[in-house]
């Protein structure tokens, strides 16, 4: 199994992007997707931000954390998600890596995904969450028995199946190749692309929340005192 993420930054609204650096329990939101990372052997950890310095990140981190290497890069006003993968890459050594999204913390059974992909022998995996009764701003997807993608949905759908987590696998050289001329994000490709192609996602049961709003700033205190997420 590949054992080197993309961690992304996006840029946010203020009021959101504020809120990884709030503490939960003493820590950043951070450190707890890169502990879980690091539970699952992450060697190395490629983070890209956009808005806020990465010095900042880094003050926190350093250049190695919890026996992983840590990579700062720093995109002044990227135009896309693209942009920030691509810079990202140049740091990947390897044929595979997982892309995490900085705000969505996500105990993912990784060793699955990596199994899955290989079964497919598809490029890029999607990773979404099965979707539960809550609300969400995430755009929704729908799955047959093999996990193609046969319907994607907007956002506030009665109907809910899994939901979109922005959570990859990619393989580096297809995704320089096929993305090295686009200005969208690879979801927006995919919700294109997948009436025509097959395309695969990964639906996973396991622990999934979103720092969107303070609401969930206080679930996660919670939850991750309760479940003992460290």
């Amino acid at each position: 199994m590949t054992n080197q993420a993309i961690l992304l930054i996006k840029p946010e609204k203020t009021s959101k992007e504020k809120l990884l650096a709030k503490k939960i329990n003493h820590k950043i939101f951070l450190h707890y997707q890169l502990s879980y990372l690091s539970e699952n052997l992450f060697k190395k950890i490629i983070l890209v931000c956009s808005s806020t310095p990465s010095f900042f990140y880094k003050s926190f981190f350093g250049d190695e954390y919890l026996g992983m290497e840590m990579v700062y890069i720093e995109i002044k006003e990227p135009n896309h998600q693209i942009e920030m993968l691509f810079a990202a890459m140049n740091h990947i050594s390897e044929i595979y890596t997982f892309v995490f999204d900085a705000y969505k913390y996500f105990r993912i059974n990784l060793s699955k995904a990596d199994d899955f992909r290989r079964m497919r022998d598809a490029k890029i995996l999607l990773i979404s969450s099965k979707a539960s009764d809550l609300e969400t701003e995430n755009d929704q997807l729908f799955l047959d028995d093999k996990g193609k993608i046969i319907d994607i949905q907007d956002a506030h759908s009665v109907e809910m199946d899994c939901i979109f987590t922005n959570t990859w696998l990619l393989n580096k050289e297809y995704f320089r190749e096929h993305f090295k001329t686009s200005t969208s994000s690879i979801w927006d490709h995919w919700k294109i692309q997948y009436k025509t192609t097959p395309l695969y996602s990964l639906a996973c049961r396991q622990y999934y929340l979103e720092l969107n709003n303070l609401k969930n700033l206080e679930i996660a205190k919670y939850e991750f005192t309760e479940y003992n997420y460290q």
